[in-house]
């Protein structure tokens, strides 16, 4: 089993790709170890990965830095680090610790990285450290507001990041999605709706719909702490609330509901109690199966939040075409080109 390979495509993962794909790379981490023994960058590799499971099933920060701190732990040697090392401490460093500490390993990461300004990923790590530490950001800003709110110290290197990725996706087309991802996060920081309407129209224009519908979770969770003033408890409760009352209407149990959005029982229950507040992965899928925007679960529920019947049936074919083939789009593809014009 060659090491490297599989470090380059378990660290090309994401927290938000299909369940089956991190549960494969994490299988073949652990065989890996098994069969040559211990090894460090592999053993940092599978604590990407777990904490990219938990981040899709679960959200929770805390048990995402627990995973991860043995990394943060055996990387404390900024001199030994080579190129694998700065790929796997960018994928993680909003796990970190406080924001201050998130920004510090960050800022290394970046100074030695320049020593490796000849890889072809030179760039994408780049990326992955500025828009990760920013996510971190975003939550010492609106999560952690009694201490950091009026910081300028963090207005100011959010701004600075926010222009190195402009810079980076300016000269690389294929940071266009990063960069109106990264555009939508000003909006938020700034709480400017005309940026994050940009965001969202260059994430429409250039069909990235499983981005969009992940950052819309995101902008509507900050848009409610925003307005109410609430904490993050208090959101898991209000989208607890409107769950139950939506379930409710469908006249679905909560096994009913579960089977139907593949969530284990016991998960969907904790979201009902307002126990744990959702992922991105799982609130698209409830969103998807009952045709409604994500900003329902986080108003009183009220049945403006219910798109139409075409864009939700389209978010949820989106969702499952992530997981086809090449070949499988290309069939549907043409499959759609020979319906014919309903209009007619």
């Amino acid at each position: 089993m060659d090491k490297y390979k599989l470090l380059d495509e378990a660290l090309s993962t994401n927290f938000n790709d299909d369940k089956e794909v991190l549960e494969s790379v994490k299988n073949r981490l652990q065989d890996y170890l098994k069969k040559e023994g211990n090894d460090v960058q592999i053993e940092n590799t599978l604590c990407v990965i777990q904490s990219f499971l938990l981040e899709s099933e679960r959200n929770d920060f805390e048990a995402c830095r627990q995973v991860t701190s043995p990394v943060f732990e055996r990387s404390q040697n900024p001199e030994k680090w080579d190129f694998y090392d700065l790929r796997i401490l960018g994928r993680i460093v909003d796990y970190a610790g406080t924001y201050r500490q998130t920004y510090e390993l960050s800022e290394n990461i970046l100074e030695k990285l320049e020593n490796y300004s000849h890889e072809e990923r030179y760039n994408k790590v780049k990326i992955a450290v500025y828009m990760n530490t920013m996510s971190r950001m975003l939550r010492a800003k609106y999560l952690e507001a009694d201490n950091l709110a009026a910081c300028e110290e963090l207005e100011e290197n959010f701004s600075e990041y926010f222009d190195a990725i402009m810079e980076i996706s300016e000269k690389c087309s294929e940071f266009a999605p990063h960069r109106a991802a990264t555009i939508i996060r000003k909006g938020v920081f700034h709480r400017n709706e005309s940026l994050k309407n940009e965001g969202f129209s260059e994430l429409k224009r250039m069909g990235e719909h499983g981005v969009y519908r992940l950052l819309e979770e995101t902008v509507s969770e900050y848009a409610f702490l925003q307005k109410r003033n609430v904490s993050k408890k208090q959101l898991a409760k209000t989208i607890g609330v409107n769950l139950r009352k939506l379930r409710k209407e469908h006249k679905m149990t909560l096994s009913g509901l579960g089977k139907a959005v593949e969530l284990s029982l016991p998960y969907v229950g904790m979201l009902e109690r307002g126990e744990r507040s959702p992922s991105a992965y799982a609130l698209g899928k409830i969103c998807n199966f009952f045709g409604v925007e994500v900003s329902y679960f986080y108003g009183n529920g009220e049945a403006a939040g219910v798109s139409n019947e075409k864009d939700a049936q389209l978010s949820l074919l989106n969702g499952y075409a992530q997981k086809l083939s090449v070949q499988q789009v290309k069939f549907l593809v043409d499959m759609a080109k020979n319906f014919p014009n309903p209009g007619v």
